[in-house]
């Protein structure tokens, strides 16, 4: 969970748009004894923990030469310990609407700025990101938490292994082409959603050479490629907890594994309505297909809903000039397949657009920050 929360803003002036920059950091306690102590956090210095350091460089610029930024800047910088998806459940952001309305009111214009994707059309603006729901199944054979395993040439052919359940389960969430199984999750897809254009695509060849495989999905149909990593839903299965992995033939049998999933979600999906439909679902594949006595457990971790915003809204038409007036060309309007928990949050809180800027952190990726302030000081700073 979000444990750390930063809010700065610079200028008041009533004349100018107010911009909010959101910034995730992501730290990692060096000493878990004294999670909290900001002395013991340190950066895990995943690339997307620059996104903050940029905009703050531009600032510098804007003194550096003597002129008044263009417009009112705040700052919303989420901190988390670990990863940014862990802790439990959807983060929540009621507290933060309440509490920090003042700090939110006026603001008009949000601004989120990403790492560039490999395979991503470039230059290009972002008007929509997945959202995400984030999964634990856990399979647990013995009733005593002590009892962690057994040996299999003691035990092995006379138990209901909890592994097997796990993988049984695991396997029955998507077919081979991807298609997730799960009954009603794909009820609420927003049928027709096309990219606005074939320039969007992504390149076939860096995605393979990046990704380091053979072969892509979908016949590496470059338009299916992009509907897949962005406009339609895609499940993951990351991890499994409790099994032996590492070296050597270890011959244990685990009692207690614990699965580790994801889901994509796109526009009109929601967490708890996709939550639901994936917890019946594996109770009732354990209960009526597999029939075993083992215990399972369907946790929901973290989510975050789908963002779309208005690909005709002034806000991303300001963006592309900025990205055009810096790096030339025509910046391509299209959506990605990562996702961000504020997004969504600052549409509704604000009741402003929002705008997700893929950048190479260098010298470019700050003149486009710097330009984007100027277009969107342009704008006009009667809204409703």
């Amino acid at each position: 969970t979000y444990s750390h929360l930063l809010l700065a803003g610079l200028g008041e002036d009533p004349g100018k748009v107010t911009v909010l920059v959101h910034s995730d950091v992501d730290l990692q306690p060096t000493n878990r004894k004294d999670v909290h102590s900001h002395v013991d956090l340190q950066s895990t210095r995943r690339k997307d923990d620059l996104s903050l350091l940029p905009w703050v460089h531009v600032v510098e610029a804007f003194q550096a030469i003597k002129q008044p930024l263009p417009v009112n800047l705040k700052f919303l910088v989420t901190v988390a310990e670990g990863t940014a998806w862990e802790g439990g459940g959807t983060l929540n952001f009621t507290c933060l609407l309440t509490s920090k309305k003042r700090f939110l009111s006026g603001v008009r214009y949000s601004c989120i700025t990403l790492d560039r994707s490999p395979g991503t059309r470039f230059p290009c603006v972002i008007y929509g990101l997945r959202g995400l729901c984030y999964f634990t199944v856990e399979v647990t054979g013995a009733d005593d938490p002590s009892h962690s395993d057994a040996h299999s040439g003691v035990y092995g052919g006379v138990l209901y292994e909890p592994m097997g359940d796990l993988l049984f389960l695991l396997n029955c969430l998507v077919d081979e082409r991807g298609k997730i199984l799960v009954p009603g999750v794909l009820d609420d897809v927003v049928r027709g959603e096309e990219p606005p254009s074939r320039d969007a695509e992504p390149d076939v060849e860096e995605l393979r050479s990046t990704l380091a495989v053979p072969r892509l999905a979908h016949k590496e149909d470059s338009r299916r490629l992009l509907l897949h990593l962005a406009w339609l839903p895609s499940l993951t299965v990351h991890a499994v907890e409790g099994a032996w992995s590492g070296p050597g033939a270890r011959t244990s049998v685990p009692l207690r594994v614990k699965g580790h999933f994801s889901v994509r979600l796109v526009p009109d999906q929601t967490p708890d309505k996709v939550c639901l439909r994936f917890i019946e679902y594996l109770n009732k594949v354990h209960r009526h297909f597999r029939r075993s006595p083992n215990a399972i457990r369907v946790e929901l971790t973290s989510s975050a809903r789908p963002w779309v915003q208005d690909p005709d809204d002034p806000h991303l038409g300001a963006a592309q000039r900025a990205v055009r007036t810096v790096l030339g060309g025509r910046p391509i309007l299209t959506r990605a397949g990562g996702s961000s928990k504020m997004a969504a949050v600052l549409q509704r809180a604000t009741g402003g657009s929002v705008v997700a800027l893929p950048l190479d952190l260098d010298m470019g990726g700050l003149k486009v920050l710097a330009a984007y302030l100027h277009e969107v000081g342009q704008l006009d700073t009667n809204w409703h």
